[in-house]
């Protein structure tokens, strides 16, 4: 070989080991010079290309095409992310300023005589219009902007027309009150035609205001209620095919504030018979329940049966400084709708008759049943749970409120506590957190009231009265309700319940058998029967629970020996006491373990 020297048997110039090494050199050249070339070029397109542009955010999917997650916790409440934008409060304050700039100059100009009355209303109206129709012209380009000039122009309007009656007495009640009537009805249009509550809200508060702000002195209850009544018809109209509820709580707060302003202010409550005032008041509340009850529960069903006739019912101020907090609490306005409103106009209905108790009653139950036929007409039908359920509280509440109105004396508590344990037995049924808060709650306060009535030991002989029995069969409900908790409730609380009827028992016989109250003999032998009562039970059936609660008995029994019984019995129930309870516990004691089928003791 010419290489590497070595003689090969083919009697090659170059070997087969050589030529192999110049192949792989030579490769090794061609992808070297290869290398070379692309790094020249890519160095070359690097310096000739433009600057890359910025890689933009790919816009993101509507509501309707993102995927719906389930939320693992609720999200905190905050405020609206255009309120921490500049230009939101920049607009609100520039125009405080500016009406405040107005206002100094107005006051500047009556000082040194320049503007007369007349002129000044003028300046309002211009300064009313000019804010309207640059708020309307920008509409479409600053819509933000555009609702803060709409809201101050009909402010404007407002205003003068009130100091133009008021103030300078230039104008006539009926012209004065058709224009601020014009007003309400422009802020309404003007909502609809923007799509904005805010109007809305602003004009229906100037229009409920108006008979308060054009007050002359002179009451009219009819005109007041039947205005009311118009204004709170268009704003209740406007929720119902825009689903803004603030306009809807708008209508409802004042709409019953007014009524109730009318029947104290003109004494209606005073009168002994039917008036037109009092007969027109009766038919605003009836107007107003169905207004601010039932309409909104005609939209709900409707929205169930076809929601896209309807847009769903949202608070209206998505856009303002109202925190998530407010729209959280405004979501349950249907069941605010439901509760709420019947007890409002049963109320003022209460107050304006001033019927006795057992009318009062019979009316409340009337209405109590209405409300229970609704509910179950609406349990008949899907996805009517939740108004089938408001409806049903509403005819719980009333039906609550008419046993005390019905009963007096010892009768009411025995007969809420049926209620009670019907409600107890529902809530196993009926599968609502409400359900058993309000069964436990109504328990709570006939306990508070059972242990006001236990605690009367001048009754005289407590066992043989209408009292003592009627709160035994309370005791004996309350621990009757114990048993009808559904399987999910916590588990203290059937002990909690049979722990308080026994507290409320012992109480019970201590005030049964004090008689005279200062002699306690009787009530420690009633102790001991009913302790050694509990403890034979508890060993037959092997209850632990009741067994610990019938030694604690006992030994309760114990302590009032020493402390009660030891100075207030005399020396013969003392001796007889002692030595019965003291014999009785040797004999419990000697035969306790064989009962408990336990060996004997090594002690």
């Amino acid at each position: 070989c010419s290489l590497c020297g070595t003689q090969n048997k083919a009697s090659q110039i170059i070997c087969s080991n050589c030529q192999s090494n110049l192949q792989q050199a030579a490769l090794i050249r061609s992808l070297t010079e290869r290398v070379s070339a692309l790094e020249t070029t890519l160095a070359q397109l690097r310096t000739d290309a433009p600057a890359a542009p910025k890689p933009t955010t790919p816009p993101e999917p509507s509501p309707a095409a993102k995927p719906t997650q389930p939320q693992s916790r609720e999200r905190a409440p905050r405020l609206p992310e255009n309120v921490w934008q500049s230009d939101f409060w920049l607009n609100k304050i520039g125009l405080g300023l500016l009406l405040l700039a107005l206002a100094f100059l107005f006051n500047y100009a009556v000082e040194q005589g320049w503007l007369t009355p007349a002129v000044r209303l003028a300046i309002g109206l211009v300064l009313g219009t000019g804010l309207l129709a640059l708020g309307y012209r920008i509409a479409e380009r600053r819509r933000h902007f555009s609702q803060v000039l709409l809201g101050g122009g009909i402010a404007a309007y407002y205003i003068t027309g009130f100091a133009a009656f008021q103030l300078y007495e230039l104008v006539s009640y009926p012209l004065a009150f058709g224009f601020m009537v014009l007003v309400t009805s422009l802020a309404l249009l003007l909502s609809l035609r923007q799509k904005e509550a805010m109007l809305s809200l602003i004009g229906g508060l100037g229009g409920l205001a108006t008979p308060f702000l054009l007050y002359t002195g002179e009451g009219n209850i009819i005109g007041l209620v039947i205005y009311t009544c118009l204004i709170c018809t268009g704003l209740v109209t406007i929720y119902f095919y825009q689903g803004w509820q603030s306009v809807l709580w708008l209508a409802t707060s004042a709409g019953w504030l007014i009524l109730l302003v009318a029947m104290v202010s003109a004494d209606l409550f005073e009168e002994e018979t039917i008036t037109a005032e009092n007969g027109v008041l009766q038919g605003g509340i009836l107007f107003c329940l169905i207004l601010f009850w039932a309409v909104p529960v005609l939209r709900r069903l409707e929205w169930l049966d076809t929601p896209e006739r309807l847009p769903r019912a949202s608070l209206g101020l998505a856009d303002s400084v109202w925190p998530a907090a407010v729209q959280a609490f405004f979501d349950k306005h249907i069941r605010l709708a439901m509760v709420g409103n019947p007890l409002v106009a049963m109320g003022i209905t209460w107050e304006l008759w001033r019927l006795s108790e057992i009318n009062e009653g019979l009316l409340t139950v009337a209405v109590a049943a209405a409300f229970g036929l609704i509910a179950w007409l609406l349990n008949q039908r899907d996805l009517r749970e939740d108004l089938a359920y408001g409806h049903g509280t509403t005819a719980v509440l009333l039906l609550t409120i008419a046993i005390g109105q019905l009963f007096r004396d010892d009768w009411p508590m025995p007969l809420w506590m049926v209620e009670a344990l019907a409600l107890h037995g529902l809530s196993g049924q009926i599968k609502r957190r409400t359900l058993p808060l309000a069964a436990h709650g109504l328990s709570l306060i006939i306990v508070l009231g059972l242990l006001d009535r236990l605690f009367d030991f001048g009754m005289g002989t407590a066992v043989f009265n209408q009292q003592a029995l009627i709160d035994l069969a309370i005791i004996g409900l309350l621990l009757g309700a114990s048993y009808l908790f559904p399987p999910r409730a916590p588990a203290w609380l059937r002990p909690a319940y049979r722990l308080v009827a026994h507290i409320a028992l012992l109480i019970w016989l201590w005030r049964a058998f004090s008689f005279p109250p200062e002699e306690q003999g009787l009530v420690t032998v009633a102790w001991g029967v009913y302790a050694v009562s509990l403890l034979a039970v508890a060993l037959r059936y092997r209850f632990r629970q009741l067994r610990l609660v019938a030694l604690a008995t006992l030994f309760l029994l114990v302590g009032k020996l020493f402390l009660v019984d030891l100075t207030a019995v005399e020396t013969v129930w003392r001796i007889l006491l002692f030595a019965g309870f003291g014999g009785l516990f040797l004999f419990i004691s000697y035969f306790y373990r064989s009962w408990l089928g336990l060996g004997e003791s090594t002690g």
